[in-house]
């Protein structure tokens, strides 16, 4: 799996929808989710069952870039039996520069 996010901005949280299912129509639990590089901090906010698996609204916080044009990670959801789920993430920094607020 791929999560691709466009225009993001350094620092500033995303909330993303994740649908994991299960293909054999076993129950499962999701136990936490981690990022494998700690390039992009990730947070799990709500996991709603859904009939075969679970859709996960998921935090995603762009690192400070430093000049980058993109960043990438790879995120994996741990489910409690032991096994997980990589998704790799690709992340590209938007073009436009933030406006400055002025008074």
């Amino acid at each position: 799996p791929l999560l691709i996010i466009f225009n993001a901005e350094p620092n500033k949280p995303i909330v993303r929808k994740i649908s994991v299912l299960n293909n054999y129509g076993k129950d499962f639990e999701i136990e936490s989710v981690s990022s494998k590089n700690d390039i992009v901090a990730m947070k799990l906010l709500e996991q709603k069952k859904l009939r075969n698996g679970y859709q996960l609204d998921v935090e995603i916080t762009p690192p400070s870039g430093e000049g980058q044009p993109k960043f990438t990670d790879v995120f994996s959801l741990n489910i409690k039996d032991g096994e997980s789920l990589s998704i790799k993430c690709n992340g590209y920094y938007s073009k436009r520069k933030p406006k400055l607020e002025t008074q």
